[in-house]
């Protein structure tokens, strides 16, 4: 995502917000109504893809690291058993190759799976004699299955970019079919408002820029953070609420809430207010305190009779 599609996103879950606190004026108007919901699917479409990226490409690389990790770590100790079995047979050559495994296995990437292939190729060869050194045959069998996962994981990076291109191209489509909804279709009807509805008017004008943004907060490195989990329920019935946009007090992001997927937002750590709406609610204040353990704070939003 570039700072321009950022800025269109951003923009967008802004516009969302206005489009709710005036609901009302824009559904008595079936033409603007279909309008808007209509952009709302695209932009809320779009959010969704960007945090499926995000999650996507992270998931992969969390993955990977995991593997190679455990794979290393089993590396080692079997290449201690070979360094053991070397000795006792005055194999000079062996010996110097295990004593090297740990100092290369700085190195990344095929360098370092090809230590481990070589591991696993000296110890398969040599696994009757290794069982005298403490080396089962459950402990290479376990070994041989991580280091051709991690042979196989290397390919991830390329399943990464591959799925990173579709969420990235999938993005871009949502926001350009939601720039046009709201160019050729939205814009053209606002000015009925300018003088019936002013305040609509002049917050639709107000959230309607197109700045380029960076990220929505700067991060702090020396500020501790801390996340919490937003649900929104019918004070009511206690039922979830399906969609709805939720404002933080001093963060310039809007965040969409769905019903299907965790709302999960990072704050600094400490007191937080923020703003809750919903189609058919009344908008609606929650305060919070970020922790360093994950809150759940549930938001009760009183319907509009």
């Amino acid at each position: 995502m570039n700072r321009k599609q950022n800025a269109l996103l951003t923009k967008g879950k802004r516009l969302l917000a206005v489009f709710l606190k005036f609901v009302l004026n824009i559904d008595a108007i079936p033409k603007l109504k279909a309008y808007v919901t209509a952009y709302s699917a695209h932009i809320i479409a779009a959010d969704g893809y960007k945090n499926e990226q995000s999650r996507d490409i992270r998931g992969y690389a969390e993955q990977k690291k995991s593997q190679k990790d455990e794979t290393v770590k089993n590396c080692l100790l079997i290449a201690g058993f070979l360094y053991a079995f070397a000795y006792d047979t005055a194999n000079k050559i062996l010996q110097k190759e295990m004593e090297l495994v740990k100092s290369t296995f700085a190195t990344s990437g095929e360098a370092s799976l090809a230590i481990m292939k070589n591991v696993m190729t000296l110890a398969t060869t040599n696994a009757t004699l290794l069982l005298d050194y403490g080396m089962t045959p459950v402990m290479l069998l376990d070994y041989t299955a991580n280091v051709n996962a991690v042979d196989a994981e290397l390919n991830i990076t390329k399943g990464a970019i591959d799925h990173k291109h579709f969420e990235t191209t999938s993005f871009e489509t949502e926001l350009n079919a939601s720039e046009d909804i709201l160019h050729n279709g939205i814009e053209k009807l606002m000015p009925q408002f300018e003088f019936t509805v002013p305040e609509f008017f002049s917050e639709f004008n107000s959230a309607n820029n197109d700045t380029i943004l960076g990220s929505h907060k700067t991060r702090n490195p020396v500020i501790p953070m801390g996340t919490f989990k937003i649900v929104l329920r019918n004070k009511t019935t206690l039922d979830l609420i399906a969609e709805g946009i939720l404002k933080i007090e001093l963060d310039e992001e809007i965040y969409i809430f769905k019903s299907t997927l965790d709302c999960i937002i990072e704050e600094p750590i400490g007191n937080i207010k923020g703003t809750a709406m919903a189609i058919n609610f009344m908008p609606t204040d929650f305060t919070g305190v970020v922790t360093n353990v994950e809150q759940v704070i549930e938001v009760l939003m009183e319907p509009v009779v």
